[in-house]
């Protein structure tokens, strides 16, 4: 097969040997590849066929054996040692593939021109479609970055909203544990009056006082209240509590003395 090597068109020793024979009218004998070879010297001479010498691998046994590669004119040279049919045969083929390595080579300056005025037009129509394909690149990667955002801001939102029901659910919350406390004391207060009872809780005796006092100060007062009715033979009432459940509850007199004692009322 004819190669291109370092730019220059050859043909191989096997090649010429394929060629030849295929040109032999019939009952001609064939040509061998070593009776081929053993003619290059001959012809070229010893000194010109170092540098065309070559090496090929037999497709049957993977062996690798000589062969020589030539150039158009050493190539001519062989084939005209045969016949000068056959040297136009090579010079023809070996023309038609450097015209195809090299398309200007028989174009006139006025073609050469065209071509390369014609080579320039695709060559910015190319760039053009480049530059387009880039610009649809770019705007793709626009758009997915803008999708990114508002996924992103859409997640903050919903983290945003999720805050804000945490927080509500929390001030509800908040806000029934103050409403049941403000019941049961208000139950209890109207518990003790129908009943005549007038027992209070800690917390319900300092609201209906208008004090304040915290679950530390109600446990204290609380230990004071119940030794001072264990003292007198009272016994405290019970009042259930939404939080705490069952807590004490004791008379009027019994936390009125125990308030005074601590200064709160």
């Amino acid at each position: 097969m004819n190669e291109i090597t370092n730019n220059t068109i050859t043909m191989t020793s096997l090649e010429l040997v394929e060629l030849i024979n295929s040109q032999r009218k019939e009952g001609e004998g064939l040509l061998t590849h070593d009776n081929f070879m053993a003619k290059v010297p001959k012809v070229l001479g010893d000194g010109g066929v170092l540098q065309l010498k070559d090496t090929y691998t037999h497709p049957q046994n993977g062996q690798t054996y000589p062969c020589y590669r030539f150039p158009k004119r050493e190539a001519c040279l062989m084939a005209m040692s045969y016949s000068y049919e056959l040297q136009a045969k090579v010079f023809d083929r070996m023309t038609e593939l450097e015209s195809a390595q090299n398309p200007l080579a028989n174009l006139s300056p006025a073609e050469q021109l065209l071509y390369h005025a014609q080579r320039l037009v695709d060559n910015e129509k190319k760039i053009g479609w480049l530059s387009q394909e880039q610009q649809l690149i770019k705007q793709k990667q626009e758009l997915m970055l803008e999708k990114q955002a508002s996924l992103i801001e859409r997640q903050k939102l919903m983290d945003y909203h999720q805050d804000l029901m945490s927080k509500e659910q929390n001030l509800m919350k908040r806000d029934q544990e103050i409403h049941a406390k403000q019941t049961f004391e208000m139950k209890s207060q109207v518990a003790a009056l129908v009943n005549g009872e007038d027992f209070y809780t800690i917390v319900g005796f300092a609201n209906i006082n208008g004090k304040s006092v915290n679950l530390d100060q109600a446990k204290a007062l609380g230990i004071q209240a119940s030794r001072m009715c264990k003292a007198q033979g009272i016994k405290p009432g019970k009042a259930k509590h939404p939080i705490f459940g069952p807590i004490n509850t004791y008379p009027r007199e019994i936390l009125a003395k125990v308030f005074s004692l601590n200064s709160i009322i």
